[in-house]
């Protein structure tokens, strides 16, 4: 039985909701400058203060968003598999805002910054940017007045 690389490639690239609507071709052309990496637990993904060389994919296991102000760490969220992560960065070309861990061992899909080109990506990006920011928002609102309280 001969296995064809493009159609695993495929196949895995596929099986995440943000890659679905695109053709084929499109997708294939994703997998092949992307790389999916494994990160065992507590690793850091995306460090604050510096600046990603890569729009991240969680593909399998979980990843925990953290900021740090005034020397605490305050969670932000989790990201899911599925999730696209280090979007404001790229949109907004600045250093990263939080640092993202793994929580467990995680694969993560990896798209080099200077090959994202792909309108369903930068749409989702934004997408994803402006509900973060939302929540981000409310989270830091309660440790204002947290802060204030004590």
């Amino acid at each position: 039985m001969d296995i064809n690389l493009e159609d695993v490639l495929l196949k895995l690239i596929k099986s995440i909701d943000l890659f679905q609507k695109m053709s084929d071709q499109e997708a294939i052309e994703i997998a092949k400058i992307s790389t999916l990496n494994y990160y065992p637990k507590w690793t850091k993904i995306i460090l604050q203060w510096k600046k990603p060389k890569a729009l991240y994919i969680l593909w399998k296991g979980k990843l925990n968003v953290f900021k740090r102000e005034d020397n605490v760490d305050i969670k932000l969220g989790d990201i899911q598999e599925g999730e696209i992560f280090g979007e404001m960065s790229y949109l907004r070309d600045i250093e990263a805002m939080a640092w993202v861990s793994c929580s467990q061992q995680c694969d993560i899909w990896e798209i080099p910054l200077k090959n994202i080109v792909y309108s369903e990506i930068i749409e989702k990006a934004y997408e994803t940017m402006s509900e973060r920011d939302k929540e981000n928002q409310e989270i830091f609102e309660k440790y204002k007045l947290y802060k204030f309280l004590i």
